[in-house]
């Protein structure tokens, strides 16, 4: 199974999104903000990787998960990824896209406007690690229903 988590700009919510998903960050505490900001591709991303897969890992049930930025492209991106995925394997059922989007916070948006954007990271990192501290929660919980997804994915296919 390929678990995509993907946000505007693959950069933040779902990078953490994958990091909690691989057990790399906890699931049930926030970690602090030098932690966050040290996770490999949190606020390295650019624009040139909009729209790229980036392979973050495999999880304890053998799944890739990944992490993808699709700017304002999403209602195109991922039906083209689905639709991919169905001529290859003529199904999409190992296919989970989990949209990380709805748990960004203004903090989030305005630090990842200043670091990515403007290019000014010293001042902006710092920002979009506090919003994502306020965000991990609501992040954790994503990455706990995207588990549960998939444990009962793997059920069906074992069964």
């Amino acid at each position: 199974m390929i678990i995509l988590y993907h946000c505007y700009g693959g950069s933040h919510s779902s990078i953490i999104a994958c990091w909690i998903h691989l057990n790399k960050l906890p699931m049930d505490s926030v970690p602090d903000r030098k932690h966050i900001e040290s996770l490999p591709l949190f606020d390295q991303l650019t624009s040139q990787d909009y729209g790229r897969i980036m392979k973050i890992g495999t999880d304890e049930f053998g799944n890739t998960i990944c992490s993808m930025g699709v700017k304002n492209q999403k209602d195109m991106i991922i039906p083209a990824l689905k639709d991919l995925y169905y001529e290859i394997y003529k199904n999409t059922d190992g296919f989970l896209d989990v949209d990380t989007s709805h748990a960004v916070n203004l903090t989030m948006k305005i630090g990842g406007f200043i670091s990515r954007t403007l290019k000014l990271t010293a001042l902006g990192r710092p920002i979009v690690a506090l919003g994502s501290i306020k965000a991990y929660k609501n992040i954790a919980r994503i990455v706990e229903n995207t588990k549960k997804l998939e444990q009962q994915a793997t059920k069906q296919t074992t069964s």
